[in-house]
């Protein structure tokens, strides 16, 4: 089996001098324990001290999973909500947007660290009007605070 240097050399340097190390875009799939548990046994193989899950989903589908396995493995992993495009085929119903900064708001409550939004938000995805939906579009940030 061959080893990276760089791990090699990191695995060489006392615990108290390695810098720790956060794979800050992972996509974990579905919530499950044993790919939970295996997947922290690479990333202690590779010296991976933390992940962030872009792939928790939303309150009404996998995230209550997630954060309970994020309360089973502390200080592994944290959880993002995730909002793609099907997320936004209902941007011309009323209320579309309230809705959606709820919903922001619901996973924030069950302890999400983040929000992954798909690149699809800014290049693709139109409003009712049919333009471009921007990004920074103040509609929506609702009452959370997000600026």
């Amino acid at each position: 089996m061959k080893i990276p240097l760089l791990v090699l050399a990191l695995a060489l340097l006392p615990q108290a001098e390695r810098p720790r190390v956060i794979n800050v875009h992972h996509h974990w799939g579905n919530p499950d324990a044993d790919a939970v548990r295996t997947q922290i046994e690479v990333m202690d193989a590779c010296g991976i001290a933390a992940a962030v899950n872009l792939d928790a989903g939303r309150s009404d589908g996998t995230l209550k999973d997630w954060m309970e396995l994020e309360r089973q493995f502390p200080g592994r992993f944290v959880n993002f909500a995730k909002f793609t495009h099907q997320d936004f085929e209902r941007i011309r119903e009323p209320g579309f947007f309230e809705e959606l900064v709820r919903e922001l708001e619901r996973s924030a409550r069950m302890g999400i660290r983040g929000v992954k939004i798909w690149k699809d938000l800014g290049m693709l995805i139109k409003d009712g009007s049919g333009a471009l939906l921007r990004i920074d579009d103040p509609r929506l940030r609702g009452s959370t605070g997000i600026r």
